[in-house]
């Protein structure tokens, strides 16, 4: 069972992962409005932050309990509720859940279409390597040739620090 001091270690490097990552999104995306409209939708904050939901799935494989609801229901709900006091209902809590699902499903063509291209025309995967040497070589050969691939998925858009760091170099 997880003790309640590796729960808030937990939560403080979750959170802390968190807000650094909301941060760098908001500084380096420009995200476009929710509406095509322009007006507000309403965004209202809800029971659970993002750190908790995440802390408390990350816990439920620290545990011995068979089903994640009986964990929830069961362990989150009575036991720990002195830290998740504003825990919602098992129900709401799996919805909160999906939310996630939806927008990493967006992103699934994507990634499989980059293996895909990265396993066999790009021939990264092999059953042997002669050395580690070799192996990092035809990796770091193959990911080159991606980049110079013609028809292949467009990366987000990176920010590059302007910085005089290298300067010197």
């Amino acid at each position: 069972m997880i003790t309640a001091d590796k729960v808030t270690e937990i939560f403080c490097i979750i959170d802390e992962f968190s807000r650094n990552l909301d941060e760098e999104l908001r500084k380096n995306l420009s995200l476009p409005p929710p509406d095509p409209s322009g007006k507000r939708m309403r965004n209202r904050k809800g029971k659970l932050s993002e750190s908790e939901v995440m802390t408390i799935m990350v816990c439920y494989h620290f545990g011995t309990f068979g089903n994640f609801k009986h964990y929830y229901m069961h362990f989150i709900q009575i036991h720990m509720k002195s830290y998740f006091p504003e825990a919602v209902s098992y129900n709401r809590f799996v919805e909160l859940m999906p939310m996630w699902d939806k927008i990493m499903l967006r992103k699934r063509y994507v990634i499989e279409c980059i293996n895909y291209l990265l396993k066999y025309k790009a021939n990264i995967v092999h059953s042997r390597h002669r050395s580690v040497h070799n192996f990092i070589m035809n990796l770091c050969a193959g990911l080159a040739a991606y980049f110079f691939f013609e028809n292949k998925p467009e990366p987000l858009a990176v920010h590059i620090e302007n910085s005089k760091q290298l300067e010197l170099f």
